[in-house]
């Protein structure tokens, strides 16, 4: 499991208040909270001191790993979905659909696993949007795979490198400031 892999900046921050995690809003008592995980990890008291409800990115990202640990035996990873088809088909009398089969492949492997499903929810994220005009190159990343991209194109810490970061939000600054602090020779433009 990785959340936001690409976007693990040192000392980066949440936008949002850790109230809007897995569970708090729908049921501020259930053991998938972030309360509950910084508790179940000694850091309950250490978090309340530091005066702010933005964690860290890191830490959030820690939080989502300890709540996905939760559901190992009912999540499969690695999957690539082939294809999502009604479970014998015309058995209804009603004539609707009660239930799916959904094949998919381990992308390590190849093997092909059928599960069965009676709901289907297609999540699949957004993808990382690239502006018009600006062209698809291998040294041109978008934030959400810089943490996880970086150094291998830019190699050497100690190069002075051109950067420019495109971009006015959070996201921005972080990684205009941890190139800063990862590449003291570079001149980088935001």
């Amino acid at each position: 499991f990785a959340w936001h892999a690409g976007m693990m900046v040192p000392g980066s921050k949440m936008q949002i208040s850790f109230i809007k995690d897995l569970a708090t809003v729908r049921d501020p008592r259930s053991e998938f909270t972030f309360l509950n995980y910084l508790k179940s990890q000694g850091r309950l008291v250490d978090f309340t001191n530091l005066g702010t409800f933005l964690p860290s990115r890191l830490e959030f990202g820690e939080y989502m790993r300890w709540c996905a640990s939760r559901f190992v035996d009912v999540v499969a990873y690695g999957q690539e979905v082939l294809e999502v088809t009604e479970a014998a088909p015309g058995s209804s009398s009603s004539g609707k659909i009660e239930s799916f089969i959904v094949k998919s492949r381990d992308v390590k492997s190849g093997q092909i696993t059928p599960r069965h499903a009676k709901n289907v929810i297609i999540a699949v994220g957004g993808k990382p949007r690239i502006p018009a005009g600006i062209p698809h190159h291998p040294r041109i990343l978008h934030s959400s795979s810089y943490c996880t991209s970086i150094s291998d194109i830019l190699r050497d810490t100690s190069k002075s490198y051109h950067v420019a970061v495109l971009g006015s939000g959070q996201s921005a600054a972080e990684i205009f400031h941890d190139l800063y602090q990862r590449y003291p020779n570079a001149k980088t433009t935001l």
